[in-house]
């Protein structure tokens, strides 16, 4: 997991160890997607805790663990659907970086796995970073540190399993980094303004019971 956050160059190398199989490039094994799943699922759970009434009772802290937790799997799911959907129309549609034979959906959706990863460990630190935050203009601004650092790791990982497809092996990188840049300017306008991206994002999972 820490590859991705480590070396992007080692996780480009270690990316290409993937052959094509069966004519098909998504992996057959549910097991990245599931555990991915899980992680949302956890992270989901945590942050709405966290972030609920101090004062919940203890059926309520239970109930606040079962929402945050469905949401975070939801959340994963969703996203998912629109990021390998999206990725998928790019890959085929936007000039230099359309590939010759084509992109299966699956492993765009495989792309959306691999970059959970770095963005569910960024969202993990920033959860546990929480207690020790200054508040007001200082801590919005590192948190949203935080929010443009786990949007820029997740589309830097899409990028990097995108261009391990033969099609794109040797290329620089692709259009696929745009959302990172735009959530990097986001997150600078933010801390201006006096936001809070993360703790914004993070709060739909918060509901009081």
């Amino acid at each position: 997991m820490t590859l991705v956050l480590g070396s992007v160059r080692l996780s480009q190398k270690l990316s290409k160890l993937h052959r094509e199989h069966s004519g098909a490039w998504a992996r057959e094994d549910p097991a990245m997607a599931f555990l991915c799943m899980c992680a949302a699922s956890v992270v989901g759970a945590s942050y709405s805790v966290a972030l609920s009434p101090a004062s919940l009772s203890l059926g309520g802290v239970l109930a606040s663990l079962a929402w945050g937790g469905l949401l975070g799997v939801l959340w994963f799911v969703a996203s998912g659907v629109a990021c390998a959907s999206a990725v998928w129309w790019a890959l085929e549609h936007l000039g230099r970086d359309r590939p010759a034979g084509g992109v299966e959906w699956a492993f765009c959706f495989d792309l959306h796995c691999k970059g959970c990863v770095p963005l569910l460990l960024v969202a993990a630190a920033h959860l546990l970073l929480l207690p020790v935050m200054a508040a007001g203009w200082a801590g919005g601004a590192a948190s949203n540190c935080f929010f443009a650092l786990a949007v820029l790791l997740y589309w830097g990982a899409v990028d990097v399993g995108a261009r391990a497809l033969p099609q794109l092996e040797g290329r620089g990188p692709t259009s696929l980094l745009l959302p990172g840049a735009v959530a990097l300017v986001a997150a600078v306008v933010a801390s201006l303004a006096g936001a809070d991206l993360m703790l914004e994002a993070a709060s739909a999972f918060a509901v009081s019971f």
